[in-house]
């Protein structure tokens, strides 16, 4: 009974210093910083199209630099021959590059979509100097595509709202992060292809009757032949699918059935 008051007004001390410094009031606390830090990762992410874009390139980035890093570097770099008859593919790969730049240089949305798209046919026009006139098609097919998707979904919003977004200016940060990010992305993705290049893949029986057919198809890859002359029917079918929904969606956004 004597040492009820005194024990009553420890535990309270006790009750008041867990409320204070406890388990609970650290768990609170850490849940609300990681609610601010995930509000500030969304607002990053979500606040354009370019900060979604820097958020996947940067850790790709990361992973295929650490990945050029620890490979061996021996063969893997080999400058090849330059005659005349490379002049039109430079000449290609040039455009595609500048159409890339371009865009990146672009405010409206409309003009933005048109880059993009000159971006594809440039390379559209490269595949097929490289002797793949399937993959330009699919190429031209796509990007015609997208360009009419990306337009028929600027038609849907409203004008205001695109103008609004089109005027919000580059913060001071984005006009340093942006060109450092699009460049060593350019350096990771040349380092890979040049590679890729330099080893050519190993002699095989297979691979030498699969290109024996080709020069028997008079196709000038193995790929080409086989999307345009063994399976050209299916190919036709499935390109043909695609033109036709293109046709659909263009005569529902004439009529207005998509608004």
């Amino acid at each position: 009974m004597l040492a009820r008051p005194r024990l009553g007004g420890a535990l309270a001390a006790v009750a008041r210093l867990g409320q204070r410094a406890g388990p609970e009031r650290v768990y609170i606390a850490s849940l609300a910083v990681l609610n601010r830090l995930s509000n500030a990762i969304h607002d990053i992410e979500v606040r354009d199209l370019r900060a979604r874009v820097v958020a996947v390139l940067v850790p790709a980035g990361v992973l295929v630099g650490t990945g050029v890093a620890i490979t061996p570097f021996a063969g893997a770099y080999v400058v090849g021959s330059f005659s005349r008859l490379d002049l039109p593919l430079i000449a290609a790969l040039l455009g595609c590059a500048l159409a890339a730049l371009i865009v990146t240089r672009l405010r409206r949305h409309l003009a933005m979509a048109v880059g993009l798209s000159g971006v594809g046919f440039s390379l559209a026009v490269a595949y097929e100097l490289i002797g793949a006139p399937d993959v330009a098609l699919v190429a031209v097919l796509i990007e015609t595509l997208m360009m009419l998707l990306f337009v028929a979904v600027f038609a849907l919003l409203p004008r205001r709202v695109l103008r609004r977004e089109a005027a919000i200016p580059v913060t001071g940060s984005r006009r340093i992060r942006d060109p450092v990010v699009g460049v060593i992305s350019g350096v990771l993705v040349l380092l890979v292809v040049w590679a890729g290049f330099s080893r050519p893949v190993p002699p095989d029986p297979t691979a030498d009757r699969y290109l024996e057919l080709a020069e028997q198809a008079h196709g000038k890859d193995v790929v080409t032949v086989i999307l345009a002359d063994f399976r050209g029917l299916d190919t036709l079918v499935e390109i043909s699918v695609v033109l036709v929904a293109l046709l659909g969606v263009a005569a529902l956004l004439r009529r207005g059935k998509l608004w």
